[in-house]
Parts: structure tokens; sequence; C-alpha cells
């Protein structure tokens, strides 16, 4: 949309502590993925792949020990096949071959049962027979040979870890962390695109203007929606809140009207981000205000707006 993004070229290492090398490695590499994910905003692609199948590996043992292969599925819904493709070559590169014979079953139950993959839920009722008897494979193979000790001897030969002090390790994390460039951005992207889905809720919509999704009220739902995608009005809150210091991906925000006046529509919106209380957005086609007890808290031109649809441009994943 605003032409070639420039992407970040990926984490060079595996960062593990000192302590964790002697006690807890396979668990410490898995938190190191977890993080760079989930705080750090990078993508699968940019992280190691080794360590993507240890973070897959030790995600399935510790979710088949809790409540066996039916949690294990369950959890991992949406992204079963590529997580048990990297369960399967993490297994095969760490020569856990009795889990993989396991893994190698789940696959083919997967294959064979599409239709009771939604169904599982770990406990009892949702559980698939053919997952139980997966369960007493796998207990076996962890008998005979822990998955965690063979983890462990393959991850310590990699090219790509980096065992640091105890007392760098904090600090190194941070490092790792702010390396990734388009961080910001992704995180703009991602509250974005979650407060269009709210704006987007014709359900949530009609009753914010207190009306029915149907005759006039479809009119009033349809003109609310347009305002709001013609304004960056998701983009524009994004930056506001932001500028307060408060997260866009949790803040709640609920349409209340379209009034037109004669310089165009202005849209006005129940907003909440933080404890004290609803504050009032208010759009038009200029400018976007945040304002509560008649105090302007935050305000952007659509310049402003469209500048930052920008960035928030470049996060996209």
């Amino acid at each position: 949309m605003f032409g070639k993004r420039k992407q970040p070229v990926g984490l060079p290492h595996v960062i593990v502590s000192q302590r964790d090398v002697e006690k807890h490695l396979f668990s410490a590499v898995a938190q190191f993925v977890e993080t760079m994910l989930e705080s750090a905003d990078f993508i699968p692609t940019e992280i190691p792949q080794a360590a993507l199948q240890a973070h897959a590996c030790e995600r399935y043992l510790g979710q088949v020990d809790n409540g066996g292969h039916s949690q294990f599925v369950r959890n991992s819904f949406d992204g079963l096949p590529v997580v048990v493709a990297n369960v399967r070559a993490g297994l095969s590169a760490m020569s856990a071959e009795r889990h993989l014979a396991v893994a190698n079953g789940l696959l083919a139950w997967t294959i064979a049962n599409p239709d009771e993959i939604a169904k599982q839920t770990g406990f009892a009722g949702g559980r698939a027979a053919g997952l139980n008897d997966l369960d007493v494979q796998f207990r076996a193979a962890e008998k005979l040979q822990p998955m965690d000790s063979a983890a462990a001897r393959w991850i310590a030969r990699w090219p790509q870890l980096r065992v640091v002090p105890d007392s760098d390790y904090v600090d190194e994390m941070e490092r790792a962390k702010s390396s990734n460039p388009l961080r910001t951005q992704r995180r703009s992207w991602r509250s974005v695109a979650a407060l269009i889905r709210k704006l987007n809720d014709r359900k949530a919509v009609a009753e914010g203007l207190r009306c029915t999704d149907t005759g006039d009220g479809s009119h009033k739902v349809d003109a609310t929606i347009s305002h709001a995608h013609d304004n960056l009005v998701a983009v524009g809150l994004d930056l506001l809140l932001r500028r307060l210091g408060a997260d866009p991906g949790v803040a709640a925000v609920i349409p209340l009207g379209v009034e037109q006046r004669p310089a165009g529509p202005v849209l006005t919106m129940a907003l909440m981000y933080d404890p004290m209380g609803i504050a009032i957005a208010v759009s038009d086609a200029q400018i976007l205000l945040i304002v509560r007890d008649d105090k302007v808290l935050a305000r952007a031109n659509m310049d402003e707006i469209a500048s930052h649809a920008h960035e928030v441009e470049r996060g996209r994943v």
C-alpha cells in the first residue's frame, strides 16, 4: 500500500544464561523464543529455525504431560500443522526417535480425523481414544529417554547459542528485544487492527447507537463504519492513545453517533483506556480529539494521522 517495507534481518543468536545452561537449557530456549515473539514482536521467520523447533517441542512436552495430546491439539488448533511440523523436525534433530514416532502418529491422526480436531478439550468427554493411545506411548518414550535431556544435548551443539553470564542476562535480553527495527510499528499494526475490528463490529456499533442493524438503523450503522474507515479513526486513536501512554490494543471504543454538521459529519465515541473512567473521542474530516470533563487530552490533525498510517503500514505482518 505504501511501498516496499524494510524487514529485520532476524536474530543471529539464541541467548541463555550460564545458570540455564547448567540446569534448564531446554526451557530457557523456549522462553527466549516466547519473549522474542510476544515482547519484541519478531515474527517466526526472523528467529533461528532450530530455536522455533525447540520451542514447539518444549510446548509439546509440557502440554502432553499436563493434559495429553488432546490438550495439545486444542491449544495448538489454529496453527496445528505448523506446530506439528516443527515438533517433528525438532525431535528428529535431537535424535528422540521414540518421541518422533509418537509425533508421527499424531500427524497421522490429524490427517485421518480432521473433523475431530476442533472437538478436543483435554478433559473427559473431549478426548479422542486415538490421542489417549498416543499419551500412553509418549509416557513410555519419556521413561526410556526424557525429551529434556535429548533437547539439552542438541541445543548445546548449536552454533547460534550464546551463553552469557547470569549478571548480564537481563541486559542482553533487552538488547535483543530492542534490535527489532519494526517493533513499534508492529505493535501499532496489531492495535490498529484490533480497533478496526471493534469499529466494524455491526452489532456493537448498533448497540452504541441505540438502534438495530435493520431498516433506518442499518443506515446509521453504515454511516458510522464508513466515517471511521474514511477518516482513519482507528489509526488516529492508536496515535493519540500512545501519546497518552495508554495501550491501544486493550482500549474499548463504542461509537455513539454521527452528527451531520455544515462542515461535514462528526463521529462521537465513548473511549475507555485507563482507570480514570470514560473519555470521549470526536472525529471529523479534519481532526481527532480525546476529551474528558471538557478538557482536551490529545488531538491530531489528518496530516499527523496519515503520517502515522504510513508507519503503521510498515509493521504489517
